[in-house]
């Protein structure tokens, strides 16, 4: 996860995958739950990340989760676009 990228109080989750044997066994999110308490620490505004759109299963779970799509745009070094999602988070006062 990448603090203040793409703007200073958005945090950027890089690249999240499961092993095929892992996936749909909970563990997303517990993940989610623990980078979320990661950028409350950091004082973030919101939660980005991107999905490949070949992969379905991956895209409902983050729109599931709440996340709103923001714009597509070519996959670097995969086939399809790449959706960019973004979720707000409740942060704590200073």
């Amino acid at each position: 996860m990448v603090r203040g990228y793409p703007e200073t109080d958005i945090a950027f989750i890089g690249l999240l995958l499961f092993r095929e044997e892992s996936q749909g066994r909970g563990f997303g999110p517990q993940v989610l739950q623990m980078a979320e308490a990661i950028c409350t620490d950091w004082q973030c505004r919101a939660l980005r990340l991107a999905v490949i759109d070949t992969n379905p299963r991956a895209l409902e779970f983050w729109k599931r989760e709440g996340f709103i799509e923001l714009l597509r745009k070519p996959a670097i070094d995969y086939a399809g676009q790449a959706i960019v999602m973004q979720r707000g988070l409740v942060t704590r006062a200073a």
